[in-house]
């Protein structure tokens, strides 16, 4: 790859993150890093997409219940927005930085109109069915991804 996705590209139409915020009252300090960190990608041109953070008990030990934040909405907010702005004419190649199999049925729909879509996948998690429909694939680290784009947080 080579290049990095900046919005200083001329080619770049646009980068879109889709997260979600922490809870204020959980742990203030990790809020107050992504706050800074959200409003970086703001700064920076990035449309950032925020949905919702939904908690799950995964340890119900009788001494001490943690807990472990999942994202709910981001798979169905990017689908949204690819194919939306596939339709509208927006790009010519759409680059997916995921690896879930559920990106399958929205990619195929993407490359119907006649759009491109690249997929940078982790290592460890791809979907076979995601990479074999897409013409050119990737794989990259978590690291990668988390040293460029993700702050560290105290959570």
């Amino acid at each position: 790859m080579g290049r990095s996705l900046t919005t200083k590209n001329p080619n770049l139409v646009g980068i879109n993150y889709y997260s979600s915020p922490f809870n204020q009252q959980r742990n203030p300090r990790t809020y107050s890093a992504q706050q800074k960190f959200f409003a970086r990608l703001r700064n920076e041109g990035i449309n950032l997409t925020l949905c919702k953070l939904e908690f799950r008990v995964v340890n119900r030990n009788a001494h001490i219940q943690q807990s472990k934040g999942t994202i709910k909405g981001d798979d169905s907010a990017i689908a949204v927005d690819m194919v939306c702005d596939a339709y509208d004419d927006v790009y010519d190649v759409g680059i997916l930085v995921g690896s879930d199999g559920d990106f399958v049925p929205f990619v195929k729909k993407v490359q119907s109109m006649e759009k491109r879509v690249k997929i940078l996948y982790f290592e460890k998690l791809q979907s076979l069915e995601l990479i074999n429909c897409c013409e050119n694939c990737r794989a990259v680290s978590k690291s990668l991804i988390r040293r460029n784009f993700i702050p560290k947080y105290d959570d």
